[in-house]
């Protein structure tokens, strides 16, 4: 191609130089408003993914307390319970109850409050009133006559009255956790127990409980304990109600137990609940 004049020239190679300029911008504005729809987007899915993540964890923190409170309320009963059957021992207080008298006692903290599973004490052998012997087999009681009543709740709220089970036994079960540490674990340290998970029979069903339990000492001499058992699937039964909320089932919160063995409430989060699409 032939310019006629250097002004020719000039005016169609500046021309070329604009065009070629306009169209890096255009394109530069483009990729750019591009890039920035998707920092944006992003941002938005991160920022709806964060205040979920700090909604289900706030949750989450909340059932925590929920189920800490229930657990001090047994402990709470069964401490004042051990402080009540003390008494018998204490010759300051001199308190004259009987065996049935106790049970009266164990059988209403039970129906009072429906989060307990069961309500027991233990005595070691003819501490409470020395007429072990004379209850040998009898109900509440075993072989041994010692006072051992436990009162349990089933699922249809029936209260009953059996003799504690395993109290005296050291085999471990597949957790770990000594069959009777609800006694043992509670003589040995003279000291308020909460004993991890275990297996235990009530009403003829195997049912994973908690126990609260309160030694029941005058003098700095050990008698007994007084304790309170508590179902876990109430923990779980909490956590369902609360994950049925929770994004359509997108979001969830569960109960799960640690290195250490407690229980304890985490949350979780599942990507569609950051993009339902």
């Amino acid at each position: 191609m032939k310019f006629k004049s250097l002004q020719t020239k000039l005016v169609i190679i500046f021309g070329l130089c604009i065009f070629i300029s306009t169209g890096a911008a255009v394109v530069h504005q483009i990729l750019s408003a591009k890039s920035a729809a998707n920092f944006v987007t992003n941002s938005s899915n991160e920022f709806t993914a964060d205040a979920a993540k700090a909604q289900l964890l706030d949750k989450a923190k909340a059932i925590g307390l929920y189920v800490r409170a229930e657990l001090e309320v047994a402990l709470d009963a069964a401490r004042s319970m051990a402080d009540v059957f003390a008494g018998v021992k204490d010759q300051s207080v001199n308190l004259k109850i009987d065996r049935n008298q106790i049970n009266g006692i164990l059988r209403t903290a039970l129906s009072r409050n429906e989060t307990f599973v069961g309500t027991y004490t233990c005595w070691e052998p003819n501490a409470l009133d020395k007429s072990d012997e004379l209850h040998v087999s009898a109900e509440g009681h075993d072989k041994t006559g010692r006072f051992i009543p436990y009162w349990s709740r089933d699922k249809d709220g029936k209260i009953g009255l059996v003799p504690l089970e395993d109290y005296e036994n050291h085999d471990k079960h597949e957790n770990g956790v000594r069959k009777g540490d609800y006694y043992l674990l509670t003589r040995e340290r003279k000291k308020e127990c909460a004993i991890d998970p275990y297996p235990y029979p009530i009403h003829d069903k195997i049912v994973w409980i908690t126990s609260l339990v309160a030694p029941i000492v005058s003098d700095r001499v050990f008698y007994g304990i007084a304790g309170v058992d508590m179902r876990l699937d109430f923990i779980q039964s909490v956590v369902e109600k609360i994950n049925a909320t929770l994004y359509g089932g997108a979001g969830s919160i569960a109960a799960v137990q640690g290195a250490s063995r407690r229980s304890v409430i985490t949350g979780f989060w599942q990507q569609s609940a950051a993009n339902p699409n």
